[in-house]
C-alpha cells in the first residue's frame, strides 16, 4: 500500500504507518529501503491512546486496510477508523462498502477503495489532498455523526442484535 501511495502522491507527501509492524522492524525497514520508500515512509509505534490521537492529527487523510478484504469479517469497521474519524481526519477504508455501512455513510462520513486495490486507494487519496474542502467536508462530517453515534450502550445492543440475527440465520441454514 506504501508503495502505491509513494507512486500515485506528489514527492512532498510523508506516508506514515502507524502501529504494529512498528519502528524496530527490521524486515520493513529493510523492504521500505529496497523499494526506495525509507525517507518518504515514517513508522509509528503508538502504545498508548494519546500518542494514538496525537498521530492521527497531524495526518491530512488517514487509509485503513481492514479485514474486510478478505469478506470474513461482517462488522469490519476498525477502531482506528473511528479513531482518526473522532479525531475529525478523513479516512479512506479499504474492502467492500457493505461491511461498513453499520458505521456511516461511504462517501459521506469515509470513503472506500476496493480490497487489494492500492493504486485506487492512492487515487482516492490524491484526490482528497488536492480538494481541501472536500477532504474537510468529509472529516467534518464524519466526527458529527460520531457525536451523535457513538452511545457504546446503545451501539453494543445493535450489535448484539445483529449478532443474535446473524446466529440464528446460520442456524435456520444448518437445520437446527
Amino acid at each position: 500500500l506504501a508503495h502505491g501511495l509513494s507512486s500515485r502522491l506528489a514527492d512532498n507527501v510523508r506516508i506514515g504507518i502507524l502501529g504494529a509492524p512498528g519502528p524496530s522492524d527490521v524486515e520493513l525497514k529493510g523492504l521500505l529501503d529496497k523499494r526506495g520508500l525509507a525517507d518518504r515512509v515514517e513508522l509509528t509505534d503508538a502504545d498508548a491512546p494519546l500518542a494514538v490521537t496525537a498521530a492521527l492529527s497531524l495526518a491530512d487523510v488517514v487509509v485503513v486496510p481492514t479485514v474486510a478484504e478478505d469478506e470474513s469479517e461482517p462488522f469490519a469497521m476498525p477502531h482506528r477508523a473511528l479513531e482518526a474519524m473522532a479525531c475529525g481526519r478523513a479516512v479512506v477504508l479499504t474492502g467492500p462498502e457493505a461491511a461498513f455501512r453499520e458505521t456511516g455513510v461511504p462517501g459521506e462520513h469515509f470513503l472506500v477503495s476496493p480490497a487489494r486495490d492500492p493504486l485506487r486507494t492512492a487515487e482516492l487519496v490524491a484526490g482528497l489532498l488536492a480538494d481541501g474542502a472536500r477532504r474537510d467536508g468529509l472529516a467534518r462530517a464524519a466526527a458529527r455523526h460520531l457525536e451523535r453515534s457513538a452511545d457504546l450502550m446503545a451501539r453494543a445492543e445493535e450489535v448484539k442484535a445483529q449478532h443474535r440475527d446473524h446466529a440464528a440465520a446460520a442456524g435456520r441454514a444448518e437445520g437446527l
